[in-house]
């Protein structure tokens, strides 16, 4: 990092452009964050976090994750340049408050701990159709997060260039996938079972460490090869059970903190490009060979939560090793 921010305006709609026309959605994404970053640094915080925000989530519903824990500390920068450093909105049910829930002890079996003991609470027969909900701040909506970013880069000379990165980083705190205002969940924050086992849990996308290698070298014949590998650590998990025959009807609880459970750590990422360039008096043909995922890694990306037959089932693993030819003409 240079601290050269017209070279960055400059270079960050040029990656944004190519990433786009060349099909790398993961370097489009990668270009809107630095693009929101940008606009975070020259205090324009609405617009910035808004559009790390999107981008994050549409990251998150596509897959591409490797590049979140980076700008989650930039995300918090735009939240404190507008003011909302201690946000956080839930549903509370004032009809129901956490004395009108008595402890239950219940057992389940965990196909993979065995019979297991848990205390939840059970509603006041009364109050079962009672409801008062209303949506206010709530201080347990808190979060830490604390991160280290270490990269290095080795611009292009003599036909080589390499550039990598390490990410340190932890969020922990009451876990909540955003605000809880949503009429139609079940949330209620006055209800003891709800909170079970959610404070230090790991928030959002908690990846402890990743790393990513990649380079360029440059051959003979106008011919160059690229390389990309990425390792990091598993992505939080849950563990549930749902408890039925309690008064206020089945409960899904938390047995313990999100985060405590992992899936595998992913180590075999590993994406090849070859290009070829041929001059022709005023037209230039570029060719390109890609091979996504070269070593046709299957790492578990995530997996069932839920505790019973099926629990740790994948339900999602990377995709498999994909071989892409394209062709650029300029003229």
């Amino acid at each position: 990092m240079t601290g050269d921010r017209t070279v960055a305006e400059r270079a960050v709609p040029i990656l944004i452009d190519v990433a786009t026309r060349h099909s790398f959605p993961q370097y489009s994404l990668g270009g809107r964050c630095l693009e929101a970053t940008l606009l975070i640094e020259h205090h324009e915080f609405e617009a910035g976090t808004a559009l790390l925000t999107s981008t994050l989530e549409m990251g998150e519903r596509t897959g591409w994750r490797m590049g979140h824990p980076s700008f989650l500390g930039t995300l918090a920068e735009g939240a404190a340049g507008l003011g909302q450093i201690a946000k956080g909105l839930a549903i509370v049910d004032q009809a129901r408050s956490a004395s009108a829930y008595t402890t239950v002890t219940r057992t389940y079996t965990d196909p993979q701990r065995g019979v297991q003991t848990i205390a939840v609470y059970s509603l006041d027969p009364t109050l079962v159709n009672r409801r008062d909900r209303v949506i206010t701040n709530v201080d347990v909506l808190e979060s830490d997060y604390n991160g280290l970013l270490l990269s290095f880069n080795k611009r292009m000379s003599k036909r080589w260039q390499l550039l990598g990165g390490l990410t340190l980083q932890k969020h922990e705190g009451f876990n909540h996938s955003g605000t809880y205002t949503n009429p139609g969940t079940n949330t209620d924050l006055n209800n003891p079972n709800y909170r079970l086992n959610r404070d230090g849990s790991a928030i959002f996308t908690d990846i402890p460490w990743s790393f990513n290698l990649s380079g360029t070298y440059q051959l003979p014949y106008e011919l160059s090869f690229s390389a990309k590998y990425t390792a990091r650590d598993g992505d939080p998990l849950m563990r549930t059970i749902t408890i039925a025959g309690l008064p206020q009807g089945s409960e899904t609880i938390w047995v313990q903190p999100r985060g405590v459970d992992r899936t595998e750590t992913v180590t075999k990422f590993l994406d090849v490009r070859f290009m070829k360039r041929v001059t022709l008096r005023r037209t230039r043909v570029e060719g390109s060979l890609d091979v996504f995922n070269m070593l046709n890694a299957n790492h578990v990306l995530a997996q069932t939560e839920a505790i019973g037959s099926t629990l740790g089932r994948p339900s999602r693993v990377l995709a498999p090793r994909i071989v892409r030819f394209g062709a650029t003409v300029r003229f």
